[in-house]
């Protein structure tokens, strides 16, 4: 087609090229994203002829969106306007585009900080209920192995080997499409851990209530396509379907979750639990994980990704709100310590007050626990100890 006329040389007109020249090229997500930003961008510029741009006409749309819109977001912008000026140039319309002298934008005090939730936080989160009973398996879950949201919710029962510990990551749910994972290294092994064992042992039997279901997959080209049957592992019980994508388990029940288990954290602690995406679940494992000591390698494998840069960069620093689970450890290190000791007065009062105060924290876990059996035997424990620390120092 010609494009000699003024309907053919408009910004509108490149823009709408661009969208068709990536429909089968990048992933749907990728598509609604840079349709949104360029509808945008023709309210400006759609009428105006590419000829007639200037360089100074971006700075001055730059300069009217600029308390908007972060430095990452606008250097989107500056993408696609690169790409809308680059066909009009491989059409000969312009010589030089007027992006040749505008640069991107620094984002290096934009990068989120991960925000990883606290083991006395995610103590509580066990203690409060949602109308999904999957919501907690999946949280939980999530906090075990480190994987993406998107990752998780696009999990099958047939990608659980409990016999051999692993579960395979091989898919993403995004915008109610199933996608091959954000990387190629994306796609992995995670071995599950004693604590992710029993969550996903109790997921699989649910998950095998519900029917299998017809699933086309996208490949990471946006081309290829794979058709497969299979159960979702993670079922939203309420409807009794999957998880279209984050957003749609975020709305309905994270933050729904995350609201209640704050109140309860400040009836039991004094403290609450800041408001945050489910994604800081995925930052609550790195954590720990290097908390623990564990290997960055291993680790930077089990969450996909290409090395350890990432993990040095993002999730290298210790967890001081988790200063009284490090307490416990120097309680347990000196307890070792103690048993080595021969003095016989020293010991036992150093016995007790370890022992006691980890009982005060199991009493402060139970504390809304309908094992009322339980948090009596408890009670006289810790009274008994008390009185015997009493006699002690006496």
């Amino acid at each position: 087609m010609p494009h000699k006329n003024k309907r053919n040389t408009t910004f509108a007109y490149f823009a709408e090229l661009f969208k068709i020249s990536k429909k089968n090229v990048h992933q749907k997500s990728t598509r609604v994203a840079d349709c949104s930003k360029l509808n945008i961008l023709c309210e400006s510029f759609g009428e105006m002829n590419v000829q007639d741009l200037l360089a100074s006409d971006v700075l001055y749309w730059v300069d009217s969106v600029d308390e908007h819109y972060k430095n990452k977001t606008i250097n989107e912008y500056f993408r696609l306007l690169r790409a809308v000026f680059a066909l009009a140039q491989g059409d000969k319309l312009i010589v030089e585009t007027p992006m040749a002298k505008i640069s991107n934008r620094s984002i290096a005090d934009e990068a989120p900080s991960p925000n990883p939730f606290t083991l006395a936080e995610l103590e509580t989160f066990k203690l409060v209920d949602s109308e999904c009973y999957c919501t907690k398996n999946l949280i939980e879950a999530m906090t075990a192995c480190g994987a993406r949201i998107s990752e998780m919710i696009a999990l099958k029962v047939s990608d659980v080997d409990l016999k051999n510990r692993q579960l395979h990551i091989n898919s993403a749910q995004v915008l109610g499409v199933s996608k091959c994972t954000k990387t190629k290294s994306g796609t992995r092994v995670i071995e599950i851990n004693d604590i992710l064992y029993p969550i996903l042992e109790k997921q699989l039997d649910i998950a095998k209530q519900f029917d299998a279901v017809d699933i086309k997959k996208i490949g990471r080209n946006g081309k290829q396509v794979t058709h497969e049957t299979a159960r979702y592992l993670f079922i939203d019980t309420v409807r009794g379907c999957h998880y279209k994508d984050a957003k749609d388990f975020s709305q309905r029940y994270w933050y729904k979750l995350l609201t209640k288990a704050n109140e309860l954290h400040i009836e039991c602690t004094g403290e609450s639990i800041q408001s945050r995406g489910v994604s800081q679940l995925r930052h609550t494992f790195a954590s720990q994980a290097l908390t623990a000591g564990v290997n960055k390698n291993w680790l930077a494998g089990q969450m996909g990704h290409t090395d350890t840069g990432m993990i040095d960069k993002v999730y290298a620093r210790w967890m001081t709100e988790d200063a009284s689970d490090q307490t416990q450890k120097i309680n347990q290190h000196f307890s070792k310590l103690v048993s080595n000791t021969v003095d016989p007065i020293i010991v036992p009062g150093i016995r007790k007050k370890v022992e006691l105060e980890q009982l005060l924290q199991i009493k402060t876990t139970l504390k809304h626990s309908e094992d009322h059996e339980l948090k009596a035997i408890i009670n006289d424990k810790i009274a008994s100890m008390m009185q015997e620390l009493e006699a002690h120092n006496a």
